[in-house]
């Protein structure tokens, strides 16, 4: 983890986050499957299921990405990171520091359970027993094609 205490809003805080900025697409860029028609009913795809971020394109508060391989230190974050990395967060002086796990992201809504699941060479892939209880064959297909992960007919454990 890197952190680096900056201003934000006039207050000191603290800017944390895992420092891949490999797989840093932003906030609104990062692939993510929608759990149902309502706003903000989604989760992130996990990181091994994606490739690389590529080269840093988007732009915040004129700053992009500071890296397109991960960072080790603190200092290069800057505007991006805090505005749109969906990697990081923003935490008070004093706050303890949880960073998401972004190879096992959790839903937005509390209580849904994960679609993602591992087939067994450990792959992630979206179960198929969820996309259908939640959006039937149409929607299953468009989210696969959408996010770049396979079906699989694996159950849960």
């Amino acid at each position: 983890m890197i952190q680096k205490q900056v201003r934000f809003f006039g207050k000191q805080v603290v800017l944390a986050c895992d420092g891949r900025c490999d797989k840093a697409w932003g906030i609104n860029g990062r692939a993510r499957v929608l759990l149902s028609d309502k706003d903000g009913d989604d989760i992130f795809v996990p990181d091994s299921a994606l490739g690389t971020a590529g080269p840093p394109g988007t732009w915040e508060g004129g700053d992009g990405r500071p890296s397109a391989v991960p960072l080790t230190d603190g200092e290069r974050m800057n505007k991006w990171c805090a505005r749109a990395c969906e990697r990081g967060d923003i935490y008070g002086l004093s706050e303890a520091i949880v960073l998401r796990d972004m190879e096992n992201p959790t839903p937005n809504v509390p209580g849904r359970p994960s679609p993602f699941v591992r087939d067994e060479q450990g792959r992630v892939c979206l179960s198929v027993a969820k996309q259908v209880e939640w959006w039937g064959r149409t929607e299953r297909e468009s989210a696969r094609v959408a996010t770049g992960v396979p079906l699989c007919e694996v159950i849960p454990q």
